[in-house]
């Protein structure tokens, strides 16, 4: 009977040491190179509530817009459009550079220009976070972008 107990407990702190816990971050830090889908942006405006605005602009049957990091930091905003005869292609939207360092993000030059606060950079997520005051009140936005398949 001795044995099995301990046998038992053997196998109960086992199957505990290796086990473990799923975590929030899909593994560690990822870098910006890649797709990354828009999903939704919320805005607060002071301490007020925040407004979410999910991103629709996506062309029913086409594939998702993205923005894409390059490894030489170019970004790029790339749309799908759809033609009247129903074929979709990809516009390559505007062009800029981008810096990263820390937990800073500097986009100079295309829609997505801004400096922004990388608060969260998973594999599978990104959030950026530009503020600014305006007429007096301080902005906050969040874009939410999930990493495209």
């Amino acid at each position: 009977m001795k044995k099995i107990k301990i046998v038992l407990a053997t196998v109960l702190f086992s199957a505990f040491a290796l086990t473990s816990c799923s975590s929030d971050d899909d593994g560690a830090p990822t870098t910006l190179v890649g797709k990354w889908n828009p999903t939704k942006t919320t805005t607060v405006v002071g301490s007020g509530n925040g407004q979410t605005t999910n991103y629709v602009d996506n062309q029913v049957s086409c594939g998702k817009d993205y923005i894409e990091f390059t490894g030489t930091n170019i970004v790029k905003n790339v749309v799908w459009n759809k033609s009247a005869d129903g074929v979709c292609s990809e516009a390559p939207g505007d062009a800029g550079a981008y810096a990263k360092v820390a937990d800073v993000l500097t986009i100079t030059g295309g829609v997505y220009e801004g400096t922004y606060a990388v608060s969260r950079l998973t594999g599978s997520e990104l959030r950026l976070v530009e503020t600014a005051t305006v007429g007096g009140a301080v902005v906050t936005s969040t874009r939410f972008f999930s990493k495209a398949k």
